[in-house]
Formats: structure tokens, sequence, C-alpha cells
């Protein structure tokens, strides 16, 4: 009996610049996944996004919940992923179907067989147990990281394996905040600071404890930050502490699932890497052969030694004591001797030979220089360069007068937007903050249009029974 085990990896990595691409991938099925468009409608959306984009429900949850958060960091992690799913043969232990398709395993124990998907052509193809399973991690995840922060839980059963992602936002209700040296009105003392590039710039200057070490006060209250999140989980042990308790979950369910290896995360190894692994174990195993044969040459060469001055060439007094055919046998057996050194002497050359090659193979693909026609290659690429150095040169002057026209009308267009966004703050009767966000005051926008458009379209209902009433 095949032992299953459950999956369950995340992905704390998710910046402001990785949510367009992630949104084409969840509402679009655009993305690197191995995606059939006719299945994509048995998906199944457990907590759905805010008008079907990702961005806009980050900001809604932010904005609704009072969670704050350094809008002003690029690299700020604003939410977390994760993928849950199992084995095919754990999924047709719940009644799921399969099917083969065209492409064929690469490598690994199943290479050269079929791959195969989820065989579903209407509703009634995905069990309700495979629902039931999925349904169960959502509420495992949702009680991990609190409901209200759940950003997006989708089923996704148009991939090869039915699988959940799963995206919330790592909100913490504590973080260490670093104190400041004050002068006597409250204000920060500040202090000059030279950057990596040679600039001066002043920098607070960091309170310190007696010992020399930072002053740190603790405030509470609704804060986006992973790295204390998942320091609250557990740091370094975090991911291994969840996975325990995950496979207790799902036992307590009635799921038969391995908790699996500790540290399942791993990095599949590239075919290169794979490759470069079993020319080096070739190599070592070439080695050992090579060092028996030297060592059973010098064996031979010391019988050889013993035998040539002991029997094969002794005195005529003492050959005069055997017969002739003795003679000769001895004889013989020297020759055998002989020709198996020469024979293994060929043999260790051939393999030795064979490792230069091996090593010379193994240092181009690790360095992954295989170069062939060098001059050639240079040669095109000198003639590439030529011709895009003339082509660079021809749009050099109008991209510098277009650039400078473009930036004019940015910078308008940004005064305008700014005046508007303005604007429709004093219209919803709020304080126009000193920055706007774009992104939450697109959210107003929506909320605004929204309302509007369902009190006109109200209204026109109401007007269109009222003409019929008198007609």
């Amino acid at each position: 009996m095949s032992v299953n085990y459950q999956v369950l990896n995340f992905d704390n990595k998710y910046k402001k610049s990785d949510l367009c691409g992630l949104n084409n991938e969840l509402t679009e099925r655009k993305g690197s996944g191995n995606y059939d468009l006719s299945r994509t409608k048995y998906n199944v959306e457990l907590v759905p996004m805010y008008n079907n984009n990702l961005m806009s429900t980050i900001y809604k949850k932010l904005d609704e919940n009072n969670i704050q958060y350094n809008s002003n960091k690029k690299d700020l992690n604003l939410i977390n992923g994760a993928v849950i799913t199992s084995g095919q043969d754990f999924f047709k232990s719940l009644g799921m179907k399969f099917k083969e398709t065209d492409t064929k395993y690469e490598s690994g124990e199943h290479k050269g067989e079929y791959i195969k998907c989820c065989d579903i052509r209407k509703e009634e193809d995905v069990p309700e147990k495979v629902l039931e399973f999925f349904k169960d991690c959502n509420e495992y995840m949702c009680n991990l990281v609190g409901k209200e922060n759940v950003v997006n839980s989708v089923i996704h059963f148009d991939e090869n394996t039915p699988h959940l992602h799963f995206y919330f936002l790592p909100v913490v209700d504590k973080v260490q905040r670093k104190v400041f040296e004050t002068d006597s009105e409250g204000k920060r003392i500040m202090k000059s600071h030279i950057n990596k590039d040679g600039k001066e710039t002043l920098v607070p200057v960091l309170k310190k404890d007696e010992n020399g070490k930072n002053i740190y006060t603790t405030e509470y209250g609704k804060f986006l930050n992973s790295d204390q999140f998942w320091k609250d989980k557990g740091g370094k042990l975090s991911f291994t502490k969840i996975l325990d308790d995950f496979n207790e979950y799902l036992q307590s369910k009635g799921y038969l699932l391995d908790r699996g290896e500790v540290g399942a995360n791993k990095e599949h190894e590239t075919k290169l890497e794979h490759t470069i692994k079993e020319l080096e174990a070739k190599k070592d195993n070439l080695i050992e052969i090579i060092d028996f044969n030297k060592i059973d040459k010098e064996t031979q060469d010391k019988l050889n030694k013993v035998n040539s001055e002991e029997v094969l060439n002794p005195s005529r007094n003492f050959l005069g004591q055997y017969k002739e055919y003795d003679v000769d046998q001895l004889v013989d057996y020297s020759k055998d001797l002989n020709k198996q050194l020469i024979l293994k002497d060929n043999s260790i050359s051939k393999k030795e030979n064979r490792i230069n090659k091996l090593e010379k193979e193994i240092k181009e693909l690790k360095n992954n220089k295989i170069i062939k026609d060098k001059d050639k290659i240079i040669s095109n690429q000198k003639n590439i360069i030529d011709k895009q150095d003339k082509e660079i040169n021809h749009w050099k002057g109008l991209y510098e007068e277009v650039s400078k026209r473009l930036s004019n009308t940015v910078q308008y267009f940004k005064m305008m937007l700014e005046r508007f966004a303005k604007a429709v703050y004093i219209v919803m009767g709020k304080e126009p903050p000193e920055e706007i966000n774009t992104d939450t005051f697109q959210f107003h926008v929506d909320n605004i249009i929204n309302k509007h458009y369902h009190k006109n379209k109200h209204q026109e209902n109401n007007k269109d029974k009222s003409d019929d009433f008198e007609l």
C-alpha cells in the first residue's frame, strides 16, 4: 500500500511589484502553469477577491481593518501565500478520476510515462469528498492567520493535480519600535551620516541603554509585518511546527496523510546539476577501479621481480638441475605475467584518459561555457552591435525630445490628479491627507462610482415601473 503525503508550502515574498502577475494568473490563468482553460470554470473560490482584483482586495482589507503599514517601503511583503495538495493517488481515494495527457515525464521515477490530469467534463465530476478536504484545509489556514486577514482562497481543478491556493495578510497585534533620542522640544536629534555613494545625509540618533544596546518600545494594534508574523509562529522552526500541527489536524479529520520529511520545502535539482552528479559518480567509480589496478600492478611487479631473480634468470649451474620442460614452463609463466602487466597498463591508460575527458566535460557544464565557432560568433555579434549603435544614434535625439515633453505632461497630470483626489475626499466629507495613496484612493473612487451607479439604476427602475402602471 503506497503512502500518501500532505503538501503545504509557503511563500512569504509577495511585494507590490509581484501582484500584477499574480493577479493575471489567478483571474485570467496566465502564467507558467499547465492550465486547461476548459476546466477553469470548475475552479472553486472559497474566499473570493473584491471586484475580482487582488490589489483592490488587499487595500480594502488594510483600510477596513485599520491595519498599519509602511506605504513608503518598496520591498514591503504585502501578502503571503500557501499551496496545499497531495498526490494523485490520495485524490483517487476520494473519488477523483484522472486521465492521461499527451505529455510524458522527461525525468524521475516516472520517466517515459504519460502525465495524468483531472478528468472533469461536468460539475458532477468533482467529488464532494475532494471539496470537503480543501474546505477543511481552508478552515485550518483561516484559523492560523485570522479569517479577517484572508485575501483569496481558491481550489484549482484546471491543472494536473487539484490544489488550494491561499493568500493572506501577515498581520500581528504588536511590534517592537526603536526609540530615538529627542531634544527638549521632543524633536528627534539628528546626526551626519555618509552613505555608500559618498553623499552626506542626516539620520536620527538611536537611544541606547546602559550596556550600549538599542532601546525598543512595544506598540499594540494591527500591523502588517511578515517578519514578525513568522517570528511569532516560531521563527526558524515555524514551518516545522505548522506542518506537524497541520498533519495532526488532517488526521483528526480522518485523512490518512503522512507528515513527510522534516523541512520538506526542498529545491529540486536542475537537469544540469543531475548530469554533473552522474558524471562525478562515474568518475569516482573509475578512479576506484584504477586504484585497484595499480595495486594489482605493483603486486605483479614484485612477483615478477622475485621470479626474475630467483627463477627466470638463474645461473647455468642452477638450471642444470632441472629438466628442459620445467624451464620452458617457467619461461611461459614469466611471459604470461608480463602480458598481464601490459594489459593492465593499457586498461589504466584508457581509464585515465576517460577521467580526463569526464573532468573536462564536468568543468564545461559547471561553467556553462561550451562554445563552438567562437570567432564566427564574435564577428556576428560585432556586426549586430555596429548596427544597433547606428540605430541608437538615430533614435537618441528623438527620444530625448519626446522624453522631455512626456516629463512635462506627467508633471501636469500628476498635479491635476492630486487636485482631483483632494476634491474627492472633500466630497466624501473627509480631510484630504497630505500624501495621496493611489491604491487607497482608487478604492474610495470605486465606492463612490458603485453607490452612484446603483442609486441611478434604482431610480430608473422605479420610473420604468411607474410608466408601465400608468399605461
